[in-house]
């Protein structure tokens, strides 16, 4: 289906949707290689990945998945939810921030609920990047994260409403371009809330080399792979992506989170 299609029958049929949250509906991508096999097992492999580092309280995660397309909650910021599907030729991405509502008549419309820790670029990147390390999106880390910021550039670029990519949209096959998708609010989010519960965290096996203040060499870990470093109060310290294997930290100790592990840092 054109994206024309998904917008006409988003007006007449899911307008409610849009209108009520803060959302990033309509990324349209023609290059993404999905293996619809890969994504009918995502939840599946999700399930076992983070059983093994927060037990058995998944808090505010849950995820759905068929070779039709993926419905789950961020690992990155459980407010959003994400919803990917498509086929060889075509794919889409919708995001929402299903903990808030959009009160009042649009463009006058405020927004109410609870705040997330991410934006939707910081998010919309995070979850491509988790399905391409799951097989669902069989292209490069590079070339992904190529046609990530093109569409992060364009939809925040263009974006004359909110500071993100809340109520934007994106076309890959015309470069980007169309109009913005303006209808809803933008979400609200408040960086300092982020956090973890250290608690339920399990070290599985990686090693951190230390190798100067505040610097360590990861073991088995390769260029590109991103990583959130943590305080003891669970709080972000930064996030980024690792370069030759080495990553210093501003403080410690620290939690280190990377290809699904922790590590304490000290």
């Amino acid at each position: 289906m054109k994206k024309i299609g998904r917008i006409i029958v988003c007006l007449f049929v899911f307008c409610t949707a849009v209108i009520a949250q803060p959302s990033a509906m309509d990324l349209y991508f023609t290059s993404l290689k999905i293996d619809q096999g890969k994504m009918a097992e995502y939840c599946l492999n999700m399930d076992k990945q983070y059983e093994a580092i927060w037990g058995n309280e998944l808090s505010g995660f849950y995820c759905e998945s068929d070779n039709d397309g993926i419905r789950a909650a961020s690992l990155l910021d459980t407010t959003v939810e994400i919803h990917f599907y498509g086929n060889a030729s075509e794919q889409f991405l919708d995001i929402v921030r299903w903990t808030q509502n959009c009160v009042g008549p649009y463009p006058q419309d405020s927004t109410v609920g609870t705040p997330g820790t991410h934006q939707f670029s910081e998010v919309f990147e995070a979850e491509m990047m988790r399905f391409q390390e799951n097989g669902v999106i069989a292209l490069s880390k590079d070339s992904l994260k190529s046609v990530v910021d093109k569409a992060v550039e364009v939809a925040v670029g263009k974006n004359l409403r909110c500071v993100d990519m809340d109520v934007s949209s994106y076309d890959e096959s015309n470069g980007g371009g169309g109009s913005l998708f303006g209808i809803g609010c933008c979400s609200l989010v408040d960086s300092s809330k982020t956090s973890l519960p250290l608690v339920k965290f399990k070290s599985i096996g990686a090693r951190a080399l230390k190798i100067g203040k505040n610097r360590f060499y990861l073991k088995g870990v390769k260029d590109n792979v991103a990583y959130t470093l943590f305080d003891l109060n669970g709080s972000v310290l930064e996030q980024g992506w690792v370069r030759s294997a080495i990553i210093q930290t501003p403080m410690l100790p620290a939690i280190l989170r990377i290809q699904e592990k922790t590590i304490m840092l000290k």
